[in-house]
């Protein structure tokens, strides 16, 4: 049941917030990946579970039920499948109230991070593209 009201809610800040995200979609300088992958976040006062749910080479989703203000600095650690955590700091750029908040990232602990993550996102891109032919 809770999955079910978390799509709910979720899908209805969609709908309700749909000019001020094509907005931000317009923005965006890397295309997304839709996954959901396990993720830990911490900040100012909170360190807390979630799970990223979009995800590019310069930001993501995450959802959570933690409460961040925009513009909050926080650590980030996504666990990618076969290709181990990375480590990042982002800036929360956007929130919805107890659904999740996007952010864009900032840095990460090494660049060994940046190319692993590169690398989860082109391979889901590409099997993506796969299954859509």
């Amino acid at each position: 049941m809770e999955k079910v009201a978390v799509r709910f809610l979720l899908d209805n800040f969609r709908s309700q917030s749909h000019m001020q995200r094509e907005t931000s979609e317009e923005k965006r300088k890397a295309p997304r990946i839709s996954v959901n992958l396990p993720a830990r976040w911490e900040g100012f006062l909170v360190h807390q579970e979630a799970a990223v749910t979009s995800l590019s080479r310069t930001g993501c989703f995450v959802l959570t039920a933690g409460k961040v203000q925009e513009n909050e600095l926080i650590w980030l650690e996504i666990s990618l499948p076969n290709h181990g955590p990375v480590y990042l700091w982002a800036e929360v750029v956007d929130q919805a109230y107890e659904i999740g908040f996007a952010v864009v990232f900032n840095s990460s602990s090494g660049k060994d991070d940046v190319q692993r993550l590169d690398a989860y996102i082109q391979t889901v891109a590409e099997k993506t593209r796969e299954q859509g032919q």
